[in-house]
């Protein structure tokens, strides 16, 4: 390590057949990564996750070969290896730093941002950039000639950009399995190789010593470095472990007001979040992760342009919306509504009703890419819950007041089936192999278990589990369901093998909806009368923390990549949680 400290920087040497794992630090600690060699490029080592602060973002070879420069997403460079190069903090630029390149004498480099921004240290020169450029892909990476004259830029679909050096082709038009990662001069001088994040390698004018497209390796290839004396090295965008979310304290973020009402908020999986604002607003209001509103969705539709049957022509209906539910993707979400408003409806259900004659409703699909409705599909009575099977072949919605549950056939936006509950169906939790839904049926104390492989099987039970289960989780590992249990203002844990409850905790005064963090270690819950939000850690089901919110949180939803909890308080505003040590 000469001295030098490492922050982010896992190397996969190239060179011929072997396949080894780096392993040198100490007892107990992973590799960050296994290190293949191919060609003449000696494997320098690989640090342990342990070791690391932040994410790679670019590497590169000094001249002779026997060290390399790595660079973060934020500016900081580090050295490993043999080089002289001072290390930088990073910092400099607003866009993310995603290449560096070193010149040929080893006494400066450049760094290059996403936006195309270059910038330049000890003896490097500014040769210009493509910063202020609209671009059609964002920059990935950057090279500089073996003459130090100038540098090549290279965008995410393969387009290079010459500076003061020659143009020696691109991948620009191409279609490619993987977008480009970034860019090295040939050892040779003539020419330059790039790397896709799949690892593949793609040669101009340029020795093409393989590639590691076969690696068994789950994280993307940011940066290729070549050694002259023959090879190159690829790096890999290993980061730190993520703490454990039950070490994580809940602190407040942004506060989103204005015009809603919402009975619940629901993360997409690609940073949009949908509130389901009721009757009190007749709209659905889309955010984005920076608590920005994207758009205001009216609930009102024209039931007749959607072939409903008995609808009349061009007349426009209301609904309510009240949950939504995500496909796999994170395009479509499905929306149930309340109830709805328009001629013919007059038989509105309500929180207390059984089956008898109410007016059916219907579950929107929104478009996310185009924010508009785009199907409305007809099902029970009072729809509350709605869940995507993993596999998106299944929409299930549970019907308050008919007592069942619908399953829409997403290929054909049809209901293909009606599932029997019993009484006040409620909350739906599915396995990830899209076998097995559990179903709470909030007027009994038992947990309705759907066969969704054979719809015609008889339903089964997690009997007796707590009066009035409200709603459902299930914990990444398949095997523990949590429950709220309305009637006794708890939370249970729940084997799904043998149907016992295994654990149980009072958080609030009447525990609503829940929301399970990314590592299965925390469960969040809403406290509707204490108005409060909970975290508690599933392992032990011990209350960590409790954070007042607005009067009545409803609903409650997690983002995977920044960690956020977001609570949809009824009284009109939703509150994010930032979660941090």
């Amino acid at each position: 390590m000469s001295g030098r400290i490492w922050t982010g920087l896992v190397v996969v040497a190239l060179a011929a057949t072997t396949f080894a794992t780096t392993a040198s630090a100490t007892q107990g600690d992973e590799p960050a990564i296994a290190v293949a060699a191919i060609g003449e490029a000696p494997n320098l080592g690989a640090p342990m996750r342990s070791e690391l602060t932040g994410p790679v973002a670019a590497i590169a070879a000094t001249p002779d070969g026997d060290g390399y420069l790595v660079a973060t997403s934020t500016g900081a460079v580090h050295a490993y290896g043999s080089t002289s190069l001072p290390e930088q903090p990073g910092g400099y630029s607003s866009a993310p730093i995603v290449g560096i390149a070193v010149t040929a004498e080893g006494d400066g480099f450049w760094l290059a941002a996403a936006d195309g921004g270059v910038f330049a240290f000890g003896a490097a020169e500014f040769h210009g950039s493509m910063g202020g450029t609209l671009l059609n892909e964002p920059i990935v990476g950057m090279a500089a000639d073996r003459d130090g004259e100038g540098y090549w830029l290279v965008a995410a679909d393969g387009g290079v950009f010459a500076f003061e050096a020659e143009f020696h082709g691109s991948m620009g038009g191409t279609a490619l399995n993987a977008p480009i990662a970034g860019l090295v001069p040939d050892v040779d001088g003539e020419g330059y190789l790039m790397v896709a994040t799949d690892g593949g390698v793609f040669a101009f004018d340029a020795i093409f010593a393989g590639s590691a497209v076969d690696l068994d390796a789950t994280e993307p290839i940011v940066g290729i470095a070549a050694r002259p004396a023959g090879g190159y090295w690829l790096a890999r965008a290993i980061g730190p472990p993520r703490p454990s979310s039950a070490t994580l304290l809940m602190r407040r973020g942004p506060r989103i007001g204005g015009s809603i009402a919402p009975k619940s908020v629901v993360h997409n999986g690609d940073g949009l979040f949908v509130a389901q604002n009721m009757m009190y607003r007749h709209t659905i209001t889309v955010y984005d992760r920076n608590a920005q509103l994207v758009a205001t969705i009216p609930d009102s539709v024209v039931l007749s342009d959607f072939g409903i049957v008995g609808a009349v022509p061009g007349a426009v209906y209301q609904g309510a919306p009240v949950e939504a539910a995500f496909d796999s993707t994170g395009r479509y979400a499905y929306v149930s509504n309340y109830q709805m408003y328009g001629p013919g409806y007059r038989r509105p259900g309500s929180d207390g009703c059984s089956p008898g004659g109410w007016d059916e409703s219907f579950v929107y699909r929104i478009d996310m890419t185009t924010l508009a409705i785009d199907q409305v599909i007809p099902v029970g009575a009072v729809p509350k819950f709605v869940a995507v099977t993993p596999d998106d072949r299944y929409v299930l919605v549970s019907n308050w007041c008919t007592y069942d549950l619908s399953v829409i056939d997403v290929a054909s936006g049809t209901e293909v089936a009606r599932v029997p509950i019993g009484r006040f169906p409620r909350g739906i939790a599915v396995t990830a192999d899209s076998s097995t839904a559990y179903v709470a049926a909030m007027g009994t104390t038992d947990i309705v278990v759907v066969n969704l492989d054979d719809l015609s099987a008889p339903t089964t039970r997690l009997a007796g589990v707590g009066r009035s289960p409200r709603h459902l989780v299930l914990h990444p590992d398949g095997h523990t369901l949590f429950a709220t249990l309305n009637g006794e203002g708890t939370v249970v844990s729940i084997d799904v093998a043998s149907g016992a409850v295994t654990g149980r905790v009072r958080t609030g005064s009447a525990p609503r909806s829940m929301t399970v963090a990314d590592d299965g270690d925390t469960l969040y819950v809403v406290n509707y009368h204490s108005n409060s939000v909970s975290a508690v850690r599933t392992g032990d089901m011990v209350e960590l923390q409790e954070l007042s919110t607005g009067i009545h949180p409803i609903g409650i939803t997690y983002d995977d990549e920044t960690r956020r909890v977001w609570v949809s308080v009824y009284r009109g505003a939703i509150e994010v949680f930032d979660t941090a040590r």
